[in-house]
């Protein structure tokens, strides 16, 4: 699968109509986060991030999560830029791909919307 590009971001995020809301809520996650186990998916523990079950291109048992690796390197990008102020920055992060940033969008949009239909979440 080709890499993740500013490019396929900026077409996926105007195709998907994706919220304000939903960007500041990735970027506020990816920002504040401390430890990159609060991003990566720690077996038995699912992580924050879900395999978006329509455009997922992963194991849905074992590969649904940002593992520990990318998680350090997503800390890294934020930590080299003073904390990410657009999406855009994520294309710049090594092994992040296309499947990954669509899983972001997945997991954040339906937060975003279970909260607008007054659910806790």
């Amino acid at each position: 699968m080709a890499g993740l590009t500013a490019s396929y971001i900026n077409n996926k995020l105007s195709a998907e109509g994706t919220t304000n809301k939903t960007k500041a809520l990735i970027l506020e996650f990816f920002n504040n986060v401390i430890s990159l186990g609060a991003i990566a998916g720690t077996e038995p523990k699912e992580g924050p991030v879900f395999d978006d079950p329509e455009e997922g291109c992963g194991d849905q048992i074992r590969d649904y999560d940002i593992g520990k690796t990318l998680a350090q390197r997503i800390i890294n990008k934020r930590n080299a830029l003073g904390g990410f102020t657009n999406l855009f920055q994520l294309a710049g992060i090594s092994r992040f791909g296309i499947d990954k940033f669509n899983d972001l969008l997945y997991s954040f949009s339906k937060h975003v919307r279970l909260q607008y239909l007054g659910h806790t979440v």
